[in-house]
């Protein structure tokens, strides 16, 4: 019994300092979500992923929006500008293969990529589409029955390193640039046009949760009605038995609407990210304590 009261005690302590320490953490940390917005600023050849691999069925698409600006000034930067600059850009859409094959550099979302010493290749390698970046505007693009249930990303690069200008008597320093892009992939529904901002192998997985909701509510009820009807004989692993459970829905639940949400809305919340990596760290306590009584 005191080694039981001294296992309780240790596991007591160890949530109380472990777990908040997590959570800001936790807090800390940035997700990424469907909708995505990016800058990359350029002076030399770089590459960027803008959305990585997300699955895309039939009659999903590909929407973003692009600005591209000079760096402090913020003067909008026109094709007879890169022209003088030596400089072009370009969106690419490809596939998870095509990104694999000829684009292994660029494999972290957000995170700008020399490509100088890879130049002119990777800028001729092949994609789906590709469009050269200056000025703004838009782009949207459809998934055809030729290309379903591919993963799809969506890349920049600035593909030339900028010369000094060759227009003005006295040149000037090519400027740095910032390219600003806003992207949405979206799969339609089947059975309606509305759309779904979930990737398609995540698409079926709300309703998974949802069965998930259901079978913790029953075994979190009917433990309940077995600790009331024997209430004067339960013991403390019960108790951990009923806290395991219990946060155990909590984080389905909780994943279950941040998939609500982030289908509906396109956007990945932090809070719904950390509050489940909560739960789920409690439920993995709460299950190994279980466990380590069992054994005893």
């Amino acid at each position: 019994r005191r080694r039981i009261e001294g296992i309780l005690i240790a596991s007591k302590v160890m949530t109380t300092m472990v777990l908040p320490f997590l959570l800001l953490v936790l807090c800390a940390v940035s997700t990424m979500g469907v909708h995505q917005e990016i800058l990359m600023s350029s002076v030399k050849g770089t590459g960027m992923v803008a959305c990585l691999s997300f699955g895309l069925a039939r009659r999903g698409g590909i929407y973003y929006n692009y600005d591209v600006k000079t760096s402090g000034t913020q003067e909008t930067v026109t094709a007879s500008n890169m022209t003088d600059w030596n400089m072009y850009a370009l969106a690419l859409i490809v596939t998870e293969d095509q990104r694999i094959s000829y684009y292994p550099l660029l494999k972290s979302q957000g995170a700008d990529v020399d490509i100088s010493p890879y130049q002119p290749s990777i800028c001729m390698s092949p994609s789906v589409t590709r469009q050269e970046l200056y000025g703004s505007g838009t782009f949207n693009y459809t998934i055809s029955d030729e290309d379903v249930n591919a993963q799809y990303s969506l890349i920049i690069l600035q593909c030339r390193e900028g010369k000094y200008s060759l227009t003005n008597d006295n040149p000037l320093a090519y400027p740095e640039i910032d390219i600003k892009v806003s992207v949405d992939m979206v799969n339609a529904r089947p059975r309606s046009d509305g759309i779904s901002h979930l990737s398609i192998d995540l698409v079926m997985f709300e309703r998974v949760l949802y069965g998930e909701i259901i079978v913790y509510t029953l075994m979190l009820v009917g433990l309940i009605c077995q600790m009331i009807y024997n209430k004067d004989g339960n013991i403390q692993i019960q108790w951990f038995f009923l806290a395991t459970v219990l946060f155990a829905l909590l984080a389905v639940v909780l994943s279950y609407a941040q998939l609500y949400y982030q289908n509906k809305d396109g956007v990945l919340s932090d809070k719904y990210v950390v509050a489940v990596r909560v739960f789920q760290n409690f439920t993995e306590t709460g299950g190994l304590t279980s466990l380590l009584l069992l054994s005893l």
